[in-house]
């Protein structure tokens, strides 16, 4: 089969200005994300370079419903959206999205699950039966919304996070936190060292626990604590509220973790930039009158004049069709000429 490289080579063209038309919006609009998510108390952290530290990520975990809401209204109501830029489109990947936070936060919370849970054998196999049926769902996700799953972190989560918690009975406690407080204790460690004489070393191990259990040290602690700490007209119970939290995030988890099945059972995939630059350009090509105008300024800056209707009905007279359906030159002595003249014309150049 004959392809006509010409066509190939303007259509691709086309097909790249099509794509320039869904060009990525005003820088303005990282700005109004930045105001919407420090608006829900997720600021950017400037110890940690302008990325998000971890108070932030638990905040917009916990508020991650509102915040998303007010993310897809900003989408929707940008006066810079491109016309091919549907507002379906906009809240089905919004919505993905939501959904693929709620996950996420059920991943990381069944991490954190202490070692003592892990004692009795029951409840072990309950908890590990549910990061297997969690860890799949936030890697299916994960590669419905096309992102990478060649990092680290993520092979890590879906490939070895529910082996190292069988293994280990639970890695809470071999997180960050952890490991934190791991280096302060090998500084420690290597400052004791350094005294030979054993005897010495037993009194400052004296010394430090003498100050540690001191009650002028502990009252000293207490009323920094007090005196830090936020004075509310209406006294409330940490402890109840803390609970009341927990478990909104768990009850949220669970309905996740449900929606899921149903809507990656609908829409198993979603369509990428180049997926849907190409059907609309397929649905202008074969759609109404007002979607081949829509293309017919990426025709005419590829020096075109019309490749849906001219180009087409140029090819169809220049061509006739045989009775075994292929297109044949309808004169060879027409086209030698043609041919002929114009060598002719680029001798005389």
């Amino acid at each position: 089969m004959k392809v006509d490289k010409k066509a190939l080579k303007d259509s691709r063209g086309i097909l790249k200005n099509h794509g320039k038309a869904r060009k990525k919006l005003d820088c303005q609009i990282r700005q109004d994300v930045d105001m919407i998510l420090k608006k829900h108390g997720v600021d950017r952290g400037a110890s940690h370079g302008g990325d998000l530290n971890g108070v932030a990520i638990l905040i917009m975990e916990e508020r991650i419903d509102e915040i998303i809401t007010d993310l897809e209204a900003l989408l929707v109501s940008n006066p810079d959206r491109p016309e091919n830029v549907t507002e379906k489109e906009i809240k089905t990947v919004s919505h993905s999205y939501r959904l693929h936070f709620r996950l996420m936060g059920n991943m990381f919370s069944l991490a954190r699950t202490p070692k003592s849970e892990f004692k009795d054998p029951v409840r072990k196999q309950e908890i590990l039966a549910e990061v297997d049926k969690t860890c799949a769902k936030v890697m299916e996700s994960h590669r419905r919304l096309g992102l990478s799953m060649q990092t680290v972190k993520s092979h890590l989560c879906g490939g070895h996070m529910r082996d190292q918690m069988d293994y280990n009975d639970g890695i809470a406690e071999y997180i960050e936190d952890w490991v934190e407080q791991l280096h302060q204790f090998v500084k420690k460690m290597q400052a004791l060292g350094n005294i030979r004489d054993l005897k010495v070393k037993a009194e400052y191990e004296c010394r430090k626990e003498k100050i540690m259990h001191s009650e002028k040290v502990q009252s000293a602690r207490d009323r920094v604590i007090e005196g830090t700490s936020r004075r509310f007209k209406v006294p409330r119970n940490k402890d109840l509220a803390a609970a009341v939290r927990q478990e909104g995030r768990r009850a949220r988890r669970k309905e996740a973790l449900q929606e899921s099945e149903g809507v990656f059972l609908d829409e198993p995939t979603l369509e990428s930039g180049f997926e849907l630059n190409l059907r609309n350009y397929k649905e202008a090509q074969n759609g109404s009158d007002e979607d081949r105008e829509f293309l017919g300024s990426f025709e005419s800056d590829n020096g075109t004049d019309s490749f849906f209707s001219d180009q087409s009905d140029d090819r169809e007279s220049d061509s006739v069709s045989t009775e075994d359906g292929l297109n044949k030159p309808e004169s060879l002595e027409a086209a030698s000429l043609s041919t002929s003249d114009s060598a002719s014309e680029q001798n005389k150049r």
